[in-house]
């Protein structure tokens, strides 16, 4: 939801993953653009060991696959796979994606501020620069394009970590521990108008680490079909009695934003509440707790601190009463 005042004419949606898929030295990641999702695979046919976190012979692939993706902008595909392109409310799929090695330098680094994320949203390098066809996607020799190894690499087709040159494949790529992404957008968020995303994190495991990708794909063909039969619509469970409503707060962004040394959040509470406030980086790990515990009814600023933190985009999570009432994006400098 847009909790601003000013609509929001290209917003773009994107979950970040570092899979780490049983053993993290050995993954390989891809696009299946045909079924809205990214995925993690094996590069061998054996993960570690068997023993503690990893999975031995036959390890299984697992993605992260937009179901239902927000109402987008028109963009001259088929997003929902209906044989109609832009047609009125046809759900966005998956329109970015990027698959990397971790410890990658600019510029292909992590982003550290809202503009380097806003490329990696749209299916480019964090310094902008688009991703290409070829090799790791940077000067590969291909035509610009969004999404990162969408070939086969059950079949071999080109472009993927096991084929990643042409004409002949080439050498498959190092394995190693990847990261990825998969982004939908634009679309237009209205202030205070909820827009409803569905996504689905399928898993396959085969007779061997293709096969598995081959199973993988089955299951995301069955989430699709349930969600086109609308068996995945919610489902009110008889005698279910809902958490009381969380109290209606004031809140306002971090100012100064970007900041150096501190930013304030001021929120204003009706009634006396317990309220928490942590700070998140892209990541999803807290990095800093600023408030956790009872304050009195009025208004109360929060403080989050500089020192310490390094420069990137966070977000500001707040917690009113143990129920989520706000996201605030701010940037360290």
């Amino acid at each position: 939801m847009n909790r601003g005042q000013a609509t929001l004419d290209s917003t773009y949606f994107m979950l970040f993953g570092d899979p780490d898929l049983g053993a993290t030295a050995d993954d390989y990641v891809g696009s299946d653009t045909t079924r809205q999702m990214v995925f993690v695979y094996n590069s061998d046919n054996t993960d570690g060991t068997g023993t503690g976190g990893t999975y031995g012979p036959s390890p299984p692939a697992m993605g992260f696959q937009i179901v239902r993706g927000p109402t987008g902008l028109p963009d001259g595909r088929d997003g929902d796979r209906d044989g109609m392109i832009d047609e009125p409310g046809e759900p966005l799929g998956l329109t970015a994606s990027i698959g990397l090695a971790n410890g990658l330098s600019p510029p292909q680094g992590h982003p550290r501020d809202a503009r380097e994320m806003y490329h990696w949203m749209r299916g480019r390098w964090t310094d902008g620069t688009p991703i290409t066809e070829g090799a790791i996607g940077l000067d590969g020799g291909g035509p610009p394009m969004p999404t990162m190894f969408p070939g086969d690499p059950v079949s071999g087709r080109y472009w993927s970590e096991r084929c990643p040159q042409r004409p002949a494949c080439g050498l498959p790529h190092t394995a190693g521990n990847r990261y990825m992404t998969a982004a939908s957008g634009p679309f237009v968020l209205e202030p205070h108008v909820p827009m409803d995303i569905l996504i689905a994190m399928p898993f396959g495991q085969g007779a061997d680490h293709l096969d598995s990708v081959s199973r993988l794909r089955i299951a995301a063909d069955v989430i699709h079909n349930a969600q086109n039969a609308g068996l995945l619509e919610a489902q009110r469970v008889p005698g279910f009695v809902g958490p009381a409503p969380p109290l209606s707060i004031e809140l306002r962004r971090p100012v100064p934003n970007p900041f150096t040394d501190d930013a304030v959040i001021e929120l204003a509470l009706p009634a006396p509440a317990s309220v928490r406030v942590a700070l998140v980086d892209v990541l999803g790990r807290e990095v800093q707790v600023a408030q956790d515990g009872p304050l009195d009814a009025g208004a109360r600023a929060i403080t989050l601190a500089g020192a310490g933190l390094a420069p990137g985009v966070y977000v500001a999570r707040v917690w009113v009463a143990g129920q989520s009432a706000g996201a605030l994006p701010v940037t360290r400098r």
